[in-house]
Order: C-alpha cells, then structure tokens, then sequence
C-alpha cells in the first residue's frame, strides 16, 4: 500500500516535530514533514503547490500562525487564511484536491475558531494537540489522517465518474435515503469541487450514524455482544453490506436499510428486528447457527429496556430510547439518527464528564423539573 505524506505547517515546527514524529510512528503508512509559514501567503501557497507536486496527501495546519515571530517576522495569517485560499485554488483545478485539517490548543479553538462559524466549512477534520497524546491516540488519528487522504483520492476518481450519491458511495440497492441522494443533488453544482463532496460525505454520511451505523449500533440493534459478533457467522453474513465508499477506513460501518433489509428475508415471521427483546434476537440469530446462544447484549441497568435502538452516546453501550434523553440535533440532517444517553448519565454527568449543555433543552427542563 502506497505511503501518505502530510506537510504540517506551524510556527514552532521544533516544538511540534516531536509530536509529529510519533504520530508518524503509529503507521509504516504515514509521513508528516513540517515547516514554519512564510512571511507572504502567495509564497505559502506557492511552498503548497510545490510540495503537492511530490505527492503531499494532506495538510496539518495549525490555528495560530501568527504567535511567533520567524526569519521573515511575524506572519499577518492564520489556518482559515491558507484553507481558504487553498480550497478556491481547489476549486478552480489549480491544484489538486486534498484534505485540510486544523490542529490546535483547546482554549484558541474555543476562543477564535468555534466562533468563525465562516470557517467551519474548510477542514475536514480537527485535532486537539493536548489530548494526542498515547499509543491508542496516535494510532486513531493516524488511521484517520490516512483515511482523509485515501478518501479524497478515491473521491476524485468517483467524481469523474459519477455524480450519484449512491453510486459515489457503493450503496447497496435502497440503501440510500431519498432525501439524502436531494440533498446532494440540490448542493451540486456544475464542475462540484471533490472538497464540496467530501464535506457532504463526511459531515452527513460518515461521521454520522442514519444511513451508516458502526459496529457498536449494529450490535445493539441486532442485540448480540460486540465480541460475539466479531468472527461470527453474523458478521459473514453482513459483509456484503459493509460500507467500502470514500471514508470508509477510520472504522468499520454498515448499510442499515441493507441490513434491515436482509433481516426481513431472513426471519419473515419477525420482519421488524427493532421491535423484538435483544433474548428474541438473539434467539432466531442462534437458531441459524449465526451467534451463540449466550451472545445477548447487556443492558446499562436493571430495569432498562432491551428493545435496542442504538447506544449511548457516551457510554457506547446499548440503549432503548426511552431509557434516555435526547441529544441537541435542531442542525441534523433529516435523515441521520437522533442521539441519546442513559438516564445514568444525565443524572450524573460529572461522574461520565459529560457536558449537560449537548442535551436538547426540552431533556434538560425534564431534569430539572424532576429534581
């Protein structure tokens, strides 16, 4: 498999390169080379193209550029700057389509990005520099950097193909809801950049569940446990309706209307699997010899519902809805999963660090009013 570089751009390229290396480390795939921003942004970007021309995958910029002083003085720019400019280059096909992503400090993402809502729209992926840290970390957001930069390739040579959602993203038949393949089409324009698609796709396909679902949901809406499902016959049996489009390497994601789908054919006298107790599931899925008989997922409580729709959002673990409270989802796609958590959570976030302000305020005023 071909090797990725990403050109890292920072003002304190020796401080970072540290880091940078042994992100570099957590795959033989991945290389990040790293260099201070030039006093002119027409020379960045010019230093950009060159770099691409001996095959720079991605970009790793960093928020604050302006903080130290280099050889040239202090540049007048920041991140979205270069972002933008490099994406309308992008667009015109004057340089070649590849991810951006931001990587920065908790408190300037907080103090000058999340505010910049004009900004939001420019990288594919963001990075805290404080919490990179760990074997697992550096292994995760290597495998996503990798992903980025495959996904971007891939995406180009679908684009020059196809300008049909479903055929983009090798969906099975029917596994594509309507008002996402609309959506799509509404927000195409002629000569689309693969930047506008790979937004799209990422943001309202893949790093949200409703048309794809991980492997933590899939297990809970087919009730077994995640390590019964792994090298099971099951998990054969739904291979066909694993999701192999653009992005599909930062984890593994099925097609639910596919799955859905072949569960009806599959048990015709009990077509709808969310209706059922995870025991029922499990129960028909062991009677052909698919799982285990003792593969049935837990419940977070006692006295929770086994009728599992999904998973906590921050427990990860399996959940019926009405054991939990609705996440804030006023922006999300019609077409993509509301979330929820436990009520074990909602009562007790400091314990699961969670932050009371994502619940739909609706969910808050029934917390309170409870109290």
């Amino acid at each position: 498999m071909s090797q990725i570089n990403y050109l890292c751009i920072d003002d304190q390229p020796e401080e970072v390169r540290a880091k940078l290396e042994l992100l570099g480390r957590a795959s033989d795939r991945l290389r990040l080379g790293c260099v201070a921003p030039t006093k002119s942004l027409d020379d960045m970007v010019t230093e950009i193209g060159l770099r691409q021309e001996q095959d720079i995958g991605g970009l790793l910029i960093d928020l604050r550029l302006d903080r130290v002083a280099g050889k040239e003085g202090r540049v007048q720019y920041n991140a979205p700057t270069i972002a933008q400019h490099i994406r309308s280059l992008m667009a015109m096909r004057k340089l070649q389509a590849l991810p951006i992503v931001l990587w920065t400090l908790p408190n300037y993402k907080k103090a000058l990005y999340d505010p910049d809502r004009f900004s939001h729209d420019l990288f594919d992926e963001i990075l805290d520099k404080d919490s990179l840290e760990g074997p697992e970390r550096f292994s995760s957001t290597a495998n996503v950097l990798i992903d980025l930069a495959e996904g971007y390739k891939q995406l180009s040579t679908e684009l020059a193909r196809t300008r049909k959602l479903a055929s983009i993203l090798q969906a099975p038949k029917s596994a594509i809801d309507v008002r996402a393949e609309a959506a799509f089409d509404a927000e195409q324009t002629n000569g689309r950049s693969v930047s506008d698609a790979a937004r799209f796709i990422l943001e309202s396909v893949v790093k949200q569940e409703g048309l794809l679902v991980s492997k933590e949901t899939l297990c809970a809406r087919l009730g077994v446990l995640d390590t019964s499902f792994e090298g099971s016959q099951l998990q054969a049996a739904l291979e066909a309706f694993r999701y192999r489009g653009p992005f599909c390497g930062r984890r593994p994601m099925w097609w639910w209307k596919a799955v859905q789908a072949w569960w009806s054919t599959t048990f015709k006298s009990n077509p709808s699997v969310l209706t059922l107790e995870a025991s029922q599931r499990v129960q028909l899925l062991h009677e052909k010899s698919m799982v285990g008989k003792d593969a049935e997922a837990k419940r977070i409580q006692d006295g929770y519902s086994s009728r599992f729709t999904g998973v906590c959002a921050v427990q990860m673990k399996p959940l019926d809805p009405i054991d939990g409270y609705l996440l804030d989802g006023e922006q999300a796609r019609p077409w993509l999963d509301r979330q929820y958590v436990s009520r074990e959570v909602a009562h007790a976030p400091a314990r699961f660090g969670f932050d009371m302000s994502r619940l739909d305020p609706r969910a808050r005023a029934s917390i309170r009013g409870s109290k």
